[in-house]
């Protein structure tokens, strides 16, 4: 799902989404209701992507930061106590 969303396809699928809304609406007249419907499938939308968005960015966070946490370790003479450093006080950093 995650790759998909990043995708020219799914850029694709939404512009024809939007395409085809359009052409219903321009058919059927610009009511109130077709308004209430691109309202809620937008705010679903963004809900759904809010969460999404967050949770690709701390799948990539962690990654960044094993890969940090390998590169402290296998340097000679580096104090271990960096590698724990997120889990500090503010003040300890």
């Amino acid at each position: 799902m995650v790759d998909f969303a990043r995708s020219a396809a799914a850029a694709v699928v939404a512009a024809v989404l939007v395409v085809a809304w359009l052409v219903v609406v321009a058919v059927n007249g610009f009511t109130q209701a077709w308004l209430n419907v691109l309202f809620g499938v937008t705010g679903a939308a963004t809900f759904v992507m809010v969460f999404f968005i967050q949770h690709v960015s701390a799948r990539k966070l962690r990654a960044v930061m094993l890969k940090l946490d390998e590169l402290v370790r296998a340097t000679d003479g580096a104090d271990e106590a960096v590698v724990d450093a997120e889990h500090g006080s503010l003040d300890e950093q």
